[in-house]
């Protein structure tokens, strides 16, 4: 189909948004995914991390690569780089572009309003809306995001900027076919706070999220993508989708992947009824217990396994939830890219310190993959009181020559010393081999 072209703007007109969404910016969008040159993850305190596993079906994929050139270790629909300013953004888009995205969040600004004029920034920012559009790709513009009066002074130059620059980011949004404007602030900011800063809990430095404010924005994320994307599609975990090297090379390696029967096993800490093939430990602390139950699926998609804690005594303690042997055979070649997942339905309670799916080769040299890891800046943050559920899926990342075997499990943490009933479910559990994740993304 030829495309037909605005000619007040030279920007061609867009088909309706696809599902591939990219983010470019600066820490505040980097630190949705982490990696070392061990480990790569989708952090805990992202918004789009959180709104990856609460939202609608969309794909946003990064993975591990130790030669990434911006040192983070890894590679992929994450374009954040810490410290840049629009310049610098501006310099790297070409390889965003190149990715051919559906739809890019856009994060500038933020480290230049100290330095640069209202006008700069600006134009900074439409050069790299236009450079989007121009490539046929849609673009969801953000405000700067708030931050405390440590960071920009009540009633300074800096803080009056950010305003105006955001007025003029939700005009250009309302004016330009292709753009969207996501407005991060609402759920971050205290409406009763006279200098606009970020609600109590939410941050850590008064700039960048933590969990409680990364889960909040993400959350609103989530059901702004919801607007215009797909719903998340129930995926049936079939019995008999097993892993065959010849017919079925993505089947599914994890034992008991619906969670059926009840001969697993309890160990330190726990009692009841564990799916089969499967086991609950306390694996740190020595006062919470667990119960473990089974509970079938309302949506054809076998069983829960029920995990219901009391808390007690004065200390952070975590359990596992894995399988019943620590790791699992496998027969991948060397270069395999492999990911876990696994579905979770978390009650509200206030004492929630981690909920992570940890997945690894226990090769020598092997990767790490977590999605929602733990984030501590010296001490574990609180997670969401609230209840909340989704699909927990880990970075794709290569298997190590000479691996054979891997490891998943639920990790989850909580404060002994805090009242209430925690109870999360998991289902539908799935560890595989997929397709090499950078031919999505060319």
């Amino acid at each position: 189909m030829t495309k037909q072209y605005s000619k007040r703007t030279g920007i061609p007109y867009l088909s309706p948004p696809g599902t591939k969404v990219a983010i470019i910016g600066t820490s505040l969008v980097q630190y949705n995914s982490v990696a070392t040159a061990t480990k790569v993850s989708n952090y805990s305190r992202g918004p789009l991390a959180w709104a990856q596993v609460l939202g609608p079906e969309f794909t946003y994929s990064i993975w591990h690569d130790t030669t990434d050139v911006n040192g983070r270790n890894f590679t992929g629909a994450n374009h954040g780089v810490s410290g840049q300013v629009s310049t610098e953004i501006i310099a790297r888009l070409g390889s965003l572009i190149a990715m051919q995205p559906d739809i890019v969040i856009v994060d500038n600004g933020t480290n230049e309003v100290n330095t640069d004029s209202y006008e700069t920034i600006i134009a900074n920012s439409e050069i790299i809306y236009k450079a989007l559009l121009r490539h046929g790709i849609r673009v969801i513009i953000l405000p700067i995001l708030a931050r405390a009066v440590s960071s920009w002074a009540s009633g300074s130059e800096a803080r009056k900027k950010a305003q105006r620059v955001n007025a003029w980011r939700r005009w250009y949004a309302a004016k330009t076919q292709g753009c969207m404007y996501f407005d991060w602030n609402q759920p971050w900011v205290d409406p009763a706070n006279v200098d606009g800063e970020p609600l109590t809990g939410y941050s850590d430095d008064g700039i960048h999220e933590n969990v409680i404010g990364g889960y909040y924005i993400g959350k609103a994320l989530a059901a702004y993508l919801g607007g215009f994307m797909p719903p998340r599609q129930v995926r049936i975990i079939g019995q008999d989708d097993d892993y065959d090297a010849t017919y079925n090379p993505y089947g599914n390696i994890f034992p008991n992947p619906m969670l059926q029967g009840n001969t697993g096993v309890e160990g330190t800490g726990a009692t009841g009824d564990t799916a089969t093939s499967c086991r609950i430990e306390r694996s740190i602390g020595a006062a919470v217990t667990v119960v473990s139950s089974k509970e079938t699926r309302a949506d054809n998609n076998g069983d829960w396994q029920v995990l219901t804690f009391t808390p007690a005594g004065a200390a952070f303690e975590r359990f596992l939830f894995r399988t019943s042997t620590a790791d699992m055979a496998h027969t991948f070649a060397a270069g395999t890219w492999v990911q876990a997942s696994c579905d979770v339905d978390v009650a509200a309670y206030a004492g929630w310190r981690s909920i992570q799916l940890y997945f690894k080769d226990q090769g020598t040299g092997g990767v790490t993959g977590y999605s929602l890891e733990e984030y501590s800046s010296g001490v574990l943050q609180p997670f969401p009181s609230e209840a909340w559920s989704g699909k927990l899926v880990t970075p794709p990342f290569q298997i190590v020559s000479g691996s054979t075997a891997l490891r998943t499990r639920v990790e989850m943490e909580l404060d002994g010393a805090v009242a209430g009933t925690p109870v999360i479910k998991v289902g539908s559990w799935r560890v595989s081999a997929v397709p090499d994740p950078r031919e999505i993304w060319k």
